[in-house]
Protein backbone atom coordinates (compact mmCIF):
# COMPACT_ATOMS: atom_id res chain seq x y z
CA UNK A 1 0.00 0.00 0.00
CA UNK A 2 2.81 2.37 1.05
CA UNK A 3 5.17 2.43 -2.25
CA UNK A 4 8.59 3.71 -2.03
CA UNK A 5 8.72 7.24 -0.95
CA UNK A 6 10.65 9.57 -3.08
CA UNK A 7 10.57 12.48 -1.85
CA UNK A 8 11.66 14.38 1.23
CA UNK A 9 8.09 14.21 3.19
CA UNK A 10 7.96 16.61 6.36
CA UNK A 11 4.06 16.43 7.14
CA UNK A 12 1.49 14.22 6.66
CA UNK A 13 -2.57 15.92 6.29
CA UNK A 14 -5.45 14.38 7.63
CA UNK A 15 -8.55 15.89 5.64
CA UNK A 16 -12.10 15.11 5.54
CA UNK A 17 -14.27 14.81 2.32
CA UNK A 18 -17.10 16.97 4.07
CA UNK A 19 -19.89 14.77 1.90
CA UNK A 20 -21.88 11.66 3.35
CA UNK A 21 -20.42 9.33 0.50
CA UNK A 22 -17.79 8.86 -1.90
CA UNK A 23 -14.37 7.30 -3.04
CA UNK A 24 -11.34 7.86 -5.13
CA UNK A 25 -13.13 8.24 -7.79
CA UNK A 26 -15.93 10.27 -6.66
CA UNK A 27 -13.26 12.86 -5.43
CA UNK A 28 -10.85 12.86 -8.16
CA UNK A 29 -14.04 13.88 -10.43
CA UNK A 30 -14.89 16.84 -8.03
CA UNK A 31 -11.25 17.62 -7.86
CA UNK A 32 -11.07 17.86 -11.65
CA UNK A 33 -14.03 19.55 -12.05
CA UNK A 34 -12.54 22.37 -9.66
CA UNK A 35 -9.93 22.72 -11.99
CA UNK A 36 -6.94 20.24 -10.40
CA UNK A 37 -5.79 17.95 -12.92
CA UNK A 38 -6.07 14.94 -10.46
CA UNK A 39 -7.39 14.27 -7.21
CA UNK A 40 -4.98 16.22 -4.46
CA UNK A 41 -5.03 13.44 -1.95
CA UNK A 42 -2.56 10.45 -0.99
CA UNK A 43 -4.74 8.33 0.12
CA UNK A 44 -8.87 8.14 0.66
CA UNK A 45 -10.37 6.26 3.11
CA UNK A 46 -13.93 5.10 2.47
CA UNK A 47 -17.18 4.59 4.70
CA UNK A 48 -19.89 2.28 3.73
CA UNK A 49 -21.09 4.75 1.35
CA UNK A 50 -19.18 4.98 -2.00
CA UNK A 51 -21.74 6.30 -4.10
CA UNK A 52 -24.56 8.49 -4.52
CA UNK A 53 -27.17 5.51 -4.64
CA UNK A 54 -25.81 3.69 -1.34
CA UNK A 55 -26.55 6.37 0.86
CA UNK A 56 -29.55 7.83 -1.48
CA UNK A 57 -31.29 3.78 -0.85
CA UNK A 58 -30.10 3.70 2.72
CA UNK A 59 -27.96 0.83 1.67
CA UNK A 60 -24.62 0.43 3.16
CA UNK A 61 -21.69 -1.57 1.58
CA UNK A 62 -19.97 -2.87 4.61
CA UNK A 63 -16.83 -4.06 2.02
CA UNK A 64 -15.87 -0.79 1.28
CA UNK A 65 -15.84 0.65 5.52
CA UNK A 66 -12.34 1.52 6.29
CA UNK A 67 -11.06 0.75 2.70
CA UNK A 68 -8.03 2.67 1.64
CA UNK A 69 -7.96 3.60 -1.82
CA UNK A 70 -4.58 5.28 -3.65
CA UNK A 71 -5.29 8.59 -4.90
CA UNK A 72 -2.59 11.10 -6.38
CA UNK A 73 0.87 9.62 -7.02
CA UNK A 74 2.67 9.55 -3.30
CA UNK A 75 5.83 11.05 -4.95
CA UNK A 76 3.83 14.17 -6.38
CA UNK A 77 3.43 17.17 -3.99
CA UNK A 78 -0.58 17.02 -3.60
CA UNK A 79 -3.35 19.19 -3.93
CA UNK A 80 -5.21 20.25 -0.39
CA UNK A 81 -3.76 22.18 1.69
CA UNK A 82 -4.44 26.23 0.11
CA UNK A 83 -6.78 29.18 0.54
CA UNK A 84 -7.30 32.00 -1.61
CA UNK A 85 -8.66 33.94 1.05
CA UNK A 86 -5.31 33.48 2.76
CA UNK A 87 -4.19 34.03 -0.54
CA UNK A 88 -5.50 37.61 -0.97
CA UNK A 89 -5.32 38.50 2.95
CA UNK A 90 -2.11 37.55 4.64
CA UNK A 91 1.37 37.76 4.22
CA UNK A 92 2.71 34.27 5.22
CA UNK A 93 2.12 31.04 3.14
CA UNK A 94 -1.25 30.57 1.49
CA UNK A 95 -0.68 26.47 0.80
CA UNK A 96 1.08 24.04 2.45
CA UNK A 97 1.48 21.33 -0.54
CA UNK A 98 4.92 20.67 -1.13
CA UNK A 99 6.34 17.93 0.73
CA UNK A 100 3.40 16.73 2.38
CA UNK A 101 0.51 13.60 2.17
CA UNK A 102 -2.51 13.86 2.18
CA UNK A 103 -5.61 12.02 3.69
CA UNK A 104 -9.24 12.34 3.64
CA UNK A 105 -11.71 9.98 5.42
CA UNK A 106 -14.99 9.99 3.56
CA UNK A 107 -17.63 11.97 5.98
CA UNK A 108 -18.15 15.13 7.38
CA UNK A 109 -17.84 14.89 11.16
CA UNK A 110 -18.58 11.21 12.09
CA UNK A 111 -15.71 8.17 11.47
CA UNK A 112 -16.50 4.48 11.22
CA UNK A 113 -14.67 2.50 13.48
CA UNK A 114 -12.88 0.47 10.79
CA UNK A 115 -12.14 4.06 9.02
CA UNK A 116 -10.10 5.05 12.21
CA UNK A 117 -8.80 1.84 12.36
CA UNK A 118 -6.95 2.26 8.86
CA UNK A 119 -6.00 5.60 9.37
CA UNK A 120 -4.50 4.46 12.40
CA UNK A 121 -3.14 1.50 10.85
CA UNK A 122 -1.55 3.61 7.25
CA UNK A 123 -0.18 6.47 9.59
CA UNK A 124 2.05 4.49 11.90
CA UNK A 125 3.32 2.86 8.51
CA UNK A 126 3.89 6.17 6.85
CA UNK A 127 5.64 7.58 9.90
CA UNK A 128 7.94 4.67 9.67
CA UNK A 129 8.15 4.86 5.66
CA UNK A 130 9.39 8.81 6.52
CA UNK A 131 10.60 8.54 9.56
CA UNK A 132 8.26 11.71 10.87
CA UNK A 133 6.59 11.33 14.26
CA UNK A 134 3.14 11.89 15.18
CA UNK A 135 3.84 15.75 15.69
CA UNK A 136 3.84 16.00 11.78
CA UNK A 137 0.85 14.84 11.73
CA UNK A 138 -1.92 17.48 11.24
CA UNK A 139 -5.59 17.86 10.47
CA UNK A 140 -6.05 20.81 7.69
CA UNK A 141 -7.13 22.93 9.94
CA UNK A 142 -4.01 23.07 12.22
CA UNK A 143 -1.84 24.66 8.34
CA UNK A 144 -4.09 28.08 9.74
CA UNK A 145 -3.85 27.69 13.74
CA UNK A 146 -0.09 27.48 13.37
CA UNK A 147 0.29 30.45 10.68
CA UNK A 148 -1.84 32.91 12.89
CA UNK A 149 -4.67 32.48 11.19
CA UNK A 150 -8.10 32.27 12.60
CA UNK A 151 -9.58 28.92 12.64
CA UNK A 152 -10.73 29.15 8.94
CA UNK A 153 -11.40 25.65 8.55
CA UNK A 154 -12.60 22.39 10.64
CA UNK A 155 -11.66 20.20 8.53
CA UNK A 156 -10.88 17.12 9.85
CA UNK A 157 -13.85 17.15 12.43
CA UNK A 158 -11.18 15.21 14.23
CA UNK A 159 -9.46 16.30 17.95
CA UNK A 160 -6.02 16.00 16.01
CA UNK A 161 -4.55 16.60 20.04
CA UNK A 162 -6.62 12.89 20.79
CA UNK A 163 -5.44 11.46 18.08
CA UNK A 164 -1.49 12.01 17.96
CA UNK A 165 -1.58 10.48 21.97
CA UNK A 166 -3.45 7.64 20.99
CA UNK A 167 -0.95 6.98 17.64
CA UNK A 168 2.01 7.69 19.86
CA UNK A 169 0.18 4.90 22.33
CA UNK A 170 -0.30 2.15 19.33
CA UNK A 171 3.47 3.02 17.69
CA UNK A 172 4.91 2.69 21.61
CA UNK A 173 3.35 -0.85 21.43
CA UNK A 174 4.00 -2.30 18.23
CA UNK A 175 0.64 -2.94 17.04
CA UNK A 176 1.46 -3.78 13.43
CA UNK A 177 2.66 -7.45 12.85
CA UNK A 178 -0.47 -9.48 12.41
CA UNK A 179 -2.72 -6.18 12.48
CA UNK A 180 -1.44 -5.40 8.61
CA UNK A 181 -1.41 -9.06 7.85
CA UNK A 182 -5.27 -8.94 8.84
CA UNK A 183 -5.38 -5.62 6.53
CA UNK A 184 -4.32 -6.84 3.57
CA UNK A 185 -6.27 -9.59 3.40
CA UNK A 186 -9.40 -7.83 3.85
CA UNK A 187 -8.36 -4.69 1.33
CA UNK A 188 -5.71 -6.23 -1.00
Amino acid sequence: MVEEIRKKIRRIYIHCSDSLWGDVGAITDWHVQRGFKTIGYHFVICNQFPFYLNLKENSPDESYDGKIQKGRDINEDGAHVADSWVKKNGNIPWADNEGTIAISLIGIDHFTSGQYYNLFWILQELLIATGLNVENVWGHYEFYLNNGYPKLRTCPNIDMGWLRTKLSGEMARGQRGSEKDNFIARHG
